[in-house]
């Protein structure tokens, strides 16, 4: 029984029901590594970086108290309510 096979058909299963799921992207890029698929394990650990920064970025912003990008209510001035 091929367990490394085993673990990346799993990963990538749970991969395609959370894709924003920064630990699961980190476990299939070293079970690719594991598998010798360097290519695949690139673009997974891109991802998990990529998903890091964005987690970070938004802890900082919920840390400051300061509104997410394309908030709606940051584009109406105070007394231009309608």
């Amino acid at each position: 029984m091929d367990r490394t096979a085993d673990a990346v058909r799993e990963l990538e299963r749970a991969v395609e029901l959370n894709p924003t799921d920064a630990s699961s992207r980190y476990q299939l890029a070293r079970a690719y590594r594991k598998a010798g698929d360097m290519s695949a394990q690139e673009v997974q650990l891109a991802e998990y970086r990529r998903l890091q920064t964005e987690r970070r970025q938004l802890d900082q912003r919920i840390l400051l108290g300061s509104p997410q990008p394309n908030d709606p209510s940051e584009s109406e001035s105070p007394g231009n309510s309608q």
